[in-house]
């Protein structure tokens, strides 16, 4: 019979899971998808590959395919269901990862259906950042299931352990984070024997050396073809070179990030704290957790390995639910409440930290790049790398991408010089830069001008060298390319001189006429609304204000969030004393960008001087001294407030 309990326990699992399912679905990719899907194309054409093939930098240098299962797999599923059905697969194993969870703790730890999925919401909420398409996804299930499996040998006696040679083969094959399986394996067979010696029980011997064989055994197994060393070589690499590769943002400890330190901190607290204190209150054996509690390390050197302590917390927090099944007193139902309290604000604080966001490339660069054949060496930036060989090899190849094992040695040294040396001035970074171009036989450059650094040094730097032409832009990216004799043609037909669309002014004094020739030849190369704004206000010093207006709304029709192009919109209808249609312009512009000071300043006067409403000029102004972030703007409007 179907009680109203378990109707109601199918009810929470049935939102929960169609929850994760739904949520990871909408993720599409990643940074890291392009180059895995490219990989996984080549080594099933191929055959597994060892030496580098994706750039000019590190050509025919040794690559390790350390990943190539996953990358393998991603293309197969690919070729059956397309770039559509991909998220829906991973949702899946979303599923799949966190069903294990739940099961797990449910059973090991004999808690209710819904405390088991409440834990589980907590997990997902913790860890959603990493359910994109990367082979971190899978290890994250193998890391669950290995656990799980050791601990119902170790605590229980029912052995699983089998299960785990394919388990081991899978994520040797995936990802380096396999050593983990055999620290867990190693640390319960040393943590058996210290049982066997303190209480001569010969059970407690049996399990050590059951542990220690399948220790031995996966470790074997993490030694066999087509990887052999590879992974332990590359982890050696990687802990060797700890500050090289920060330059990837993942590989940043945690407390260089206070607010995720913060909140890793809290989670900690509560859980850690109350789970000793109670397990002595209790008198239950502990001796399980101390081998997960080096997992709570992780985040020190990586903040990559934060989802790991979260599953270990949470565990944790099973075992601590399984104290103490229901709160009876006033006094117990606070602590539980409490706790409940604090772990959903750090959980929800973590999941709008690390949710999901759609990662934007240079569509139209590539695009450009692809069909106009340039040719050379390109420079690109680190992060888009992937996307860019993907669709570009094998007629180009990259100066870099996020493969870190590749240019740890050379070129990651020599990117990383780009972003240190961005405190030079303007004419001593461009002298450094053409040096670096010249080392590289650099002919083009694909600039992503949405990222710091470098990048907009050189967009600042650039334009103004004879030795560089700006042959392609819109509303994310830019191509410069060299003026060395290679891309001849493409300078002589997509050259420009005249317009400056990430300047501050976007054209050259004294060149307006073929500024506007410019800016609409590339508009109808790549649509933006750059190139639309920059056209509207060449539009509008000629005293064509109709058709500067429908130019500025085809920049809003092209980049519903430019906020240039409101800013001039609310211009012109200040010119034609239409005060709700600028007020409206003005607000659209404090949402879209609150530092942005202009729609403050100009906004508050209209409330000031034309509707003589100076208190709502004074909250205007005084939201806006403290959203503005630059110095002078804070000044005037300190004035206007005083």
């Amino acid at each position: 019979m179907l009680t109203r309990r378990i109707f109601f326990n199918i009810l929470l699992c049935v939102i929960f899971f169609s929850g994760v399912f739904i949520w990871v679905s909408s993720v599409k990719e990643n940074t890291d998808f392009y180059y895995h899907l490219k990989a996984g194309e080549i080594f099933l054409q191929k055959g597994i590959l060892y030496k580098d093939i994706f750039s000019y930098t590190a050509q025919g240098r040794e690559w390790s395919p350390y990943e190539w299962l996953f990358q393998v797999g991603l293309a197969f599923v690919e070729r059956l269901v397309g770039f559509a059905g991909i998220p829906y697969i991973l949702a899946t194993i979303a599923v799949i990862t966190l069903g294990s969870f739940f099961l797990f703790i449910k059973r090991f730890f004999s808690l209710s259906t819904a405390t088991a999925i409440g834990i589980s919401v907590l997990c997902f909420c913790s860890t959603v950042e990493f359910y994109v398409p990367r082979p971190q996804m899978f290890t994250f299930l193998f890391f669950i299931l290995t656990i799980a499996i050791i601990l119902i040998y170790f605590e229980k006696g029912k052995n699983y352990l089998y299960l785990l040679i394919p388990i081991t083969w899978f994520w040797t094959n995936m990802q380096s984070s396999v050593v983990f399986a055999i620290y867990c394996t190693g640390s319960y067979a040393l943590l058996a024997f210290y049982q066997y010696k303190k209480t001569k029980e010969k059970i407690y011997l049996k399990r050590a050396w059951i542990l220690t064989i399948t220790t031995l055994g996966i470790s074997i197994i993490t030694l066999l073809p087509p990887l052999g060393l590879s992974q332990y070589r590359l982890l050696f690499l990687f802990m060797t070179h700890l500050q090289e590769i920060r330059i990837f943002g993942e590989w940043v400890p945690i407390q260089n990030n206070l607010l995720l330190f913060s909140i890793f901190f809290i989670l900690c607290s509560v859980i850690i704290i109350p789970f000793f204190y109670f397990s002595k209150k209790s008198k239950k054996s502990i001796l399980w957790v101390l081998p997960l509690l080096i997992f709570l390390l992780l985040p020190f050197s990586a903040q990559r390995n934060v989802s790991y302590s979260y599953i270990i917390l949470y565990i944790m927090g099973a075992s601590l639910c399984s104290f103490f099944p229901r709160p009876s007193t006033k006094s117990q139902k606070i602590f539980v409440g409490l706790i409940i309290v604090i772990l959903s604000i750090a959980c929800i604080g973590i999941f709008y930290l690390k949710r999901y966001k759609p990662t934007i490339y240079p569509v139209g660069a590539v695009h450009f790049v692809q069909k106009n054949h340039l040719q050379g060496h390109m420079l690109n930036e680190l992060i888009n790398g992937g996307y860019i060989l993907y669709y570009l090899y094998p007629e180009q190849k990259v100066f870099i991408d996020l493969r870190a094992d590749v240019y740890l040695c050379c070129e990651l040294k020599s990117y990383k010089s780009l972003l240190d040396k961005t405190y030079l001035s303007d004419e001593k970074y461009l002298v450094f830069f053409n040096q670096f171009a010249n080392k590289y036989s650099i002919s083009y450059i694909l600039i992503d001008t949405r990222y710091n650094g470098f990048i907009k040094k050189l967009g600042k730097v650039l334009p103004d060298d004879s030795d560089w032409s700006l042959v392609y832009f819109d509303d994310v990216s830019e191509i410069y390319v060299k003026k060395n004799g290679v891309n001849t043609n493409i300078i002589r037909q997509f050259g420009t001189t005249a317009v400056t669309p990430y300047g501050t002014n976007p054209y050259r004094k004294g060149m307006e006429k073929k500024a506007l020739t410019e800016y609409q030849r590339m508009e109808n190369i790549a649509p933006s609304a750059k190139s639309e704004n920059a056209i509207g206000l060449l539009l509008l010093q000629s005293g064509k204000v109709n058709e500067a207006t429908q130019s500025f709304k085809k920049a809003l029709q092209n980049n519903k969030d430019f906020t240039p192009a409101y800013l001039n919109l609310a211009a012109i209808a200040l010119s034609k004393k239409d005060y709700k249609t600028a007020i409206a312009d003005y607000e659209r512009v404090r949402v879209i960008d609150p530092t942005n000071s202009t729609a403050y300043l100009y906004e508050g006067e209209i409330y000031s001087k034309i509707y003589s409403d100076n208190q709502k000029a004074q909250e205007i102004w005084q939201q806006g001294l403290q959203n503005v972030t630059d110095i002078n703007s804070q000044r005037k409007l300190q004035e206007l407030l005083n």
